[in-house]
């Protein structure tokens, strides 16, 4: 079952050796078309943040992505994150649906 569809950018804004740290700024673009018309995301109740294991990320408490106004039912979140080891290398995430 598809409950939405992730579009994911990342932009190096230093470049760095292997094993040094570079900042990467992370736009999180979160399509939940599907899951509110099958009834599970009430746009107007619940929200979708990010979670994950890369610092500012965290697996216990969601960066919460804001609704994009011009696209109903897509939602966004950005962050800046220090990322060390060689470009490349991948980052723990997932999205979780929050309801009140």
């Amino acid at each position: 079952m598809r409950y939405w569809t992730l579009i994911v950018g990342a932009l190096l804004v230093s470049a760095a050796a292997p094993c040094q740290a570079a900042t990467a700024e992370v736009v999180f673009v979160i399509d939940m078309r599907d899951a509110i018309s099958a009834g599970q995301f009430d746009a107007a109740r619940d929200a979708v943040g990010v979670r994950g294991g890369t610092p500012p990320l965290t697996w216990t408490k969601s960066l919460i992505a804001t609704p994009i106004a011009d696209q109903p039912g897509r939602y966004r979140a950005q962050l800046r994150m220090d990322v060390a080891g060689e470009a490349g290398q991948g980052v723990q995430y997932k999205f979780k649906m929050e309801s009140p």
